[in-house]
């Protein structure tokens, strides 16, 4: 009778395999590959660093003195390290904030590192962090 129930059983489980019925297709919109690739970037650092940094304020109006831009020890390469080593795959800063402070020279605004004390108005921020060397 053992052996009857286990055939059974083996029986049973044959059939509903053989009419079991397929997966649906996918259906509806589906990423593009370009979408999934982008996905898969995950983590990015963002950088926000500007007059506010040296002001102490939450939001800047774009009335600040461009002199107070000053960083006496930027090291691009510390925030590099740091987004590496929290794994993230790349870094965004804002180059242009919303004040209208320019972390590069701009000949088309006077509210820009050209102005301030940093580097004697040469700095350019952009520059110190994407020519970070890859390691």
């Amino acid at each position: 009778m053992n052996n009857r129930l286990c055939l059974i059983t083996l029986f049973i489980m044959l059939c509903s395999i053989s009419f079991a019925q397929k997966a649906p297709v996918p259906y509806g919109v589906l990423p593009t590959k370009y979408q999934l690739d982008w996905q898969n970037l995950e983590t990015y650092m963002f950088i926000h660093f500007g007059p506010n940094t040296f002001t102490d304020k939450e939001w800047g109006h774009g009335d600040e003195d461009p002199k107070v831009f000053n960083p006496t020890k930027l090291d691009a390469r510390q925030w590099v390290r740091i987004a590496k080593a929290a794994g993230m795959k790349g870094i965004i800063i804002t180059a242009k904030h919303h004040d209208g402070f320019c972390l590069y020279p701009s000949k088309y605004s006077s509210h820009t590192v050209r102005e301030s004390a940093w580097k004697n108005g040469k700095g350019d921020v952009s520059v110190q962090v994407f020519h970070v060397p890859a390691t």
